[in-house]
């Protein structure tokens, strides 16, 4: 598919031919026909396999499959069998086992600390654009023409993405893809690791999903070893909370300016578009270091003030909760008080609708009796219709900014 001249990632009929060889292969290799392991099924198979002439009847059913006696030999079998076919590519088989063992990630490693999303821009990039054989040079060729160079080379876009995913895990998160080396016990702290707002990183789990011109996307949650559950047995110490807080804070070291999204409000409450960057016209990116870090520092602001700040589209009210609010949750309420344990309750809007309010209760702590080696996944509710969650500081200015991570 990476041949110099894209004559093989070109041709639809060859991309799916190859596909369904790879299936195929994988089918021929992973898939095996079982007897259930229940006594009863067990008994059933050793009673028909005696039968005078059972052999004759499996050779006849192979050279003639549909005949009378093949079928209801099929019939007769296919209760005491099961297939099992988990590692064909894409299978239901596939899906069903990933259930059980996202699981078991679960609990290894605790509930998930972070949900994250990685959605490039294919027909932006400039690697997926070589790929696909174009020679770049500035300006970029117009957005309906990169369009139609990545949806006629998906080969390129798909190549990009898989190597950008593979950065994030390794750089950011300082893990790895499972295809891209073997799993292993409880990392330790290495000169290469990045120190996450949760710690270090234990493990992910994620799911690929396309957009509507078939561009490629992925959603993850992460596990880390600052998870949910010390946050609950620290919760009603008020210095480890600090300490806990404090290291949240710590990591989280980006913020726009004040000036930025008074500009951004202003914009908001005209009703005009966001100003997006454009670099497709030539425009040289300015060094971090020329004329003091201020032309740098300008283009960083207008770029994340486009695309870490929310602004509401049709994606926002898709599905039932979309119907009544954004479903991304945006604006986000503020939170002056810093970052911290929220005791938080349901308050009923009708018999079938409620929503979480803010309580001044003071912060709980973990009974006893509650063994969080026998549950590991389960979180400590309190009373039934109240909970604690730990939220980050968060200004006015700020209800609308898509938090980040850095490490």
């Amino acid at each position: 598919l990476l041949w110099h001249d894209g004559r093989f990632a070109t041709d639809d009929r060859f991309t799916f031919y190859v596909y369904d060889r790879m299936r195929r292969w994988a089918t021929a290799a992973g898939v095996a026909i079982k007897v259930k392991a229940d006594s009863e099924s067990v008994a059933a198979f050793n009673d028909l396999i005696i039968q005078p002439g059972f052999s004759d009847r499996v050779n006849r059913a192979v050279d003639n499959p549909q005949t009378d006696d093949a079928r209801r030999l099929v019939r007769s079998l296919r209760p005491l069998m099961i297939s099992c076919g988990k590692n064909v590519p894409f299978g239901p088989a596939e899906r069903s086992a990933s259930v059980t063992r996202m699981a078991s990630l679960v609990h290894y490693g605790g509930m998930p600390m972070w949900f994250w999303t990685v959605s490039p821009s294919d027909i932006d990039s400039v690697p997926a654009l070589r790929i696909a054989g174009v020679s770049v040079d500035m300006p970029l060729p117009s957005l309906s023409e990169r369009a139609r160079i990545i949806a006629r080379n998906p080969a390129a876009a798909a190549r990009t993405f898989q190597a950008l995913i593979n950065a994030v895990l390794r750089h950011i998160f300082a893990s790895k893809c499972e295809d891209s080396g073997k799993t292993s016990v409880l990392p330790q702290m290495q000169d290469n690791a990045c120190l996450l707002c949760g710690g270090i990183c234990i493990g992910h789990f994620g799911v690929i999903e396309t957009q509507g011109r078939g561009s490629l996307h992925m959603h993850g949650c992460l596990m880390c070893s600052l998870g949910p559950l010390l946050l609950q047995r620290c919760q009603a110490d008020a210095t480890l909370s600090y300490r806990v807080a404090e290291l949240i804070d710590s990591l989280i070291i980006v913020a726009l300016p004040d000036e930025v999204h008074r500009q951004v409000e202003s914009r908001r409450a005209d009703g005009q578009p966001a100003e997006r960057v454009s670099l497709r016209a030539g425009v040289d990116v300015p060094l971090p270091d020329e004329d003091g870090g201020v032309p740098f520092a300008q283009l960083i602001n207008s770029v994340m003030s486009t695309t870490n700040i929310h602004t509401h589209s049709s994606t926002c009210h898709k599905g039932t909760i979309g119907d009544t609010q954004c479903r991304m949750a945006f604006a986000r309420g503020d939170n002056l008080q810093g970052t911290g344990p929220v005791h938080i309750r349901k308050e009923w809007q009708s018999e079938d609708k409620y929503k979480m309010v803010r309580t001044e209760d003071p912060i709980p702590s973990v009974p006893r009796s509650v063994d969080f080696t026998d549950e590991p996944t389960l979180p400590f509710v309190h009373e039934g219709d109240r909970c604690v969650v730990w939220e980050l500081g968060r200004t006015h200015a700020n209800r609308y900014v898509v938090e980040t991570a850095l490490p």
